[in-house]
């Protein structure tokens, strides 16, 4: 593709410093050494549109697909035919350069965004609504500014039940999504575009299928999260599980857990590790705490972990995750080997921020 993309820009399409379409002799002149396999968006502008020429006769014409202008000119635009194999080879590349010059737009406009900081105003307002913010190292702290910017620019966070969603509920949501990325900072929720708030509580519709019957029922939730989005949250459990950092329940830790299991395109408690991270021994780690909880459960002991992690691999999962970002100290007591492998995984240790 690289190949394909430099062959478009010297032997296709080349742009002078005023910025129009120029013979491919003259590039010495025009743009001297042209190497470096991003385009600039005026470039990428002009490939876009001057990409049909052909001859009639004596006469060469100049087809422009963006404005459907017609050029003709009795220069012909190349001294001599134009190269058959080179003109369909850079037809076939058009697409993989357009994809090409779309994916480095997004890697620039992501970097000036994690780039960006939070305003003194608004630090101080998160570190109010939320503690741990305030608890951060600088450097730490500055990252998820960042994260937060990126998030807040790619995902939309509306309101639903009458809801009237304000920046600082956007930013208080964001900062404690983007809270599991810190470690990470390549990770990213690919997969979403959208956060439903609701005031409180909301009921939702789960269909149970036994045999030819299925029945439809109501069930009350305060999260939910959809494998390719969007995430559904109470704000009122939200904004409380900011507040508190240290009960071990918050939705958001909870929800974002699910989005990062989903990774694979499975939400099965086996989200995609670094490849530092053993796979086996993620498996066995999980699979006898995740054993142990269920045990405890039926015969009704204590057990450091909610209940509700005994419900499936991909709630023990989101449920680890919201302990041991609120209560670490007491996970690496009751369950030193969790404690490590999902230390590795979000590679923090939270230990510091509580």
């Amino acid at each position: 593709m690289h190949h394909c993309g430099a062959e478009a820009l010297r032997c296709a399409l080349i742009l002078s410093s005023s910025g129009r379409l120029m013979h491919p002799t003259r590039r010495r002149q025009a743009l001297p050494g042209i190497h470096a396999p991003f385009v600039p968006r005026e470039a990428s502008m002009a490939i876009a549109g001057w990409t049909r020429r052909w001859r009639v006769g004596g006469v060469w014409h100049e087809g422009n697909q963006v404005t459907g202008a017609l050029r003709i000119t009795d220069t012909p635009i190349f001294s001599h035919s134009w190269p058959t194999g080179i003109y369909r080879r850079s037809r076939r590349c058009h697409t993989g350069l357009a994809w090409f010059i779309r994916r480095e737009m997004k890697k620039r406009r992501r970097a000036r965004l994690r780039a960006m900081r939070l305003s003194p105003e608004e630090r101080a307002g998160l570190a109010q609504e939320m503690p741990v913010y305030a608890r951060l190292p600088e450097e730490t702290r500055a990252l998820l500014d960042g994260l937060v910017h990126q998030f807040l620019a790619e995902i939309r966070i509306y309101g639903a039940g009458e809801l009237e969603v304000t920046a600082e509920m956007k930013r208080l949501i964001a900062a404690q999504a983007c809270l599991l990325l810190v470690g990470r900072p390549e990770r990213w929720y690919h997969s979403l575009r959208t956060i439903h708030l609701y005031p409180a509580g909301f009921q939702s519709r789960m269909q149970e299928r036994e045999g030819y019957v299925v029945t439809e029922r109501a069930q009350g939730r305060l999260g939910e999260s959809w494998r390719y989005g969007p995430v559904i949250l109470s704000w009122r459990d939200a904004a409380q599980g900011a507040a508190n950092p240290r009960d071990g329940r918050n939705v958001v830790y909870h929800e974002f857990a699910h989005q990062l299991d989903s990774e694979t395109g499975v939400v099965d408690g086996a989200p995609l590790l670094d490849e530092t991270q053993s796979a086996g021994k993620w498996a066995r780690v999980m699979q006898s705490a995740y054993d142990g909880l269920r045990s405890d459960v039926v015969q009704g002991d204590a057990h450091f972990l909610d209940p509700y992690g005994a419900t499936s691999p991909a709630e023990f999962f989101a449920v680890a995750t919201e302990q041991f970002f609120e209560q670490p100290d007491a996970m690496r007591r009751a369950l030193p080997a969790l404690f490590r492998e999902l230390s590795e995984y979000f590679n923090v240790d939270p230990s510091a921020w509580t």
